[in-house]
């Protein structure tokens, strides 16, 4: 038999995506600038530092059953972020003045509280 027909197996040894890859987890990654804006509306405003790219999935008002419907953009970059979040409907429950945290959750299914103050 000639070695013409030798197949070769390879095994992946790293299958994750690397658009998640790294050594920290994510929230480690995101630092506030200044406290958020809460807005009454239902729009949260945040002012983020990224050491690098993460990837939001979801945001939620700590200790409230308020949870995001949509993030823009849904991803940090390397450096300043301004994110804004909307939540469904009026945040009735929450007033003027008072200190809340948004957890924001990463790809990686990790959280990262930020502090924000409720607006008009």
């Amino acid at each position: 038999m000639s070695g013409s027909n030798t197949q070769y197996n390879y095994t992946t040894y790293n299958n994750k995506p690397t658009s998640t890859q790294s050594p920290y987890p994510q929230a480690n990654l995101v630092k506030y600038l200044k406290v958020g804006e809460v807005y009454l509306n239902g729009m949260v405003r945040l002012h983020l530092y990224s050491l690098g790219q993460v990837y939001l999935l979801s945001a939620q008002i700590d200790g409230t059953p308020y949870t995001s419907q949509v993030i823009n953009p849904p991803y940090l970059r390397k450096g300043y972020n301004q994110v804004t979040i909307y939540f469904s409907g009026m945040l009735n429950s929450l007033r003027v003045g008072e200190r809340v945290t948004v957890m924001l959750t990463t790809a990686d299914k990790d959280t990262v509280g930020i502090p924000a103050i409720v607006l008009v």
